[in-house]
C-alpha cells in the first residue's frame, strides 16, 4: 500500500515538474475565457476586443475598458509562455474579425513544445491542437 502512493505520488510530482504538463491546462483557460467573451459580444450586442499581454489579457467593449484579467497564476510558474497572440475582435454576431484568427500560441520552458489555440473565421468555434 505505502508502495502504491509511494509511486503516485512520484509520478504526479514529476508531471507538475515537466514543462510541457501545464501547456493543456494554460490552453484550456484561454480558449474557455474567449468562449465566454464571444458571448458577451453577441448577448450584450457591441464588439468585444481581447488584448493580450504576457501575464494576461484586457477586454474593451467599443472602446471602453471592462475588464484587466492576469492568468490564475502567473503563466511563468507553469513553465509557460505566449509566443505570439493577435488581438481578438468578436463582432455583435461573435464572429471574430479575420486577423483574430491567427493563432494563440502558447510554448513550454523546457522543449519548445507548443499549443495553439485557434478561433475558427465566420463561427468563432474556439479549438486547441498542438503545434508538433
Amino acid at each position: 500500500m505505502i508502495l502504491v502512493i509511494g509511486v503516485l505520488a512520484a509520478i504526479a510530482i514529476a508531471r507538475m515538474m515537466s514543462p510541457s504538463a501545464n501547456l493543456p491546462s494554460v490552453a484550456e483557460t484561454i480558449a474557455a475565457d474567449l468562449r465566454e467573451l464571444q458571448a458577451l459580444a453577441m448577448s450584450q450586442g457591441e464588439e468585444i476586443t481581447v488584448k493580450f499581454s504576457k501575464d494576461g489579457y484586457q477586454v474593451y467593449q467599443g472602446t471602453q475598458e471592462i475588464q484587466d484579467t492576469r492568468f490564475p497564476m502567473d503563466i511563468s510558474d507553469m513553465h509557460a509562455q505566449i509566443v505570439k497572440a493577435p488581438d481578438v475582435i468578436f463582432n455583435t454576431f461573435g464572429e471574430p474579425e479575420k486577423k483574430s484568427t491567427d493563432p494563440i500560441v502558447i510554448r513550454s520552458d523546457g522543449g519548445g513544445e507548443e499549443i495553439a489555440v485557434t478561433i475558427e473565421r465566420y463561427t468563432g468555434f474556439v479549438s486547441i491542437s498542438n503545434q508538433d
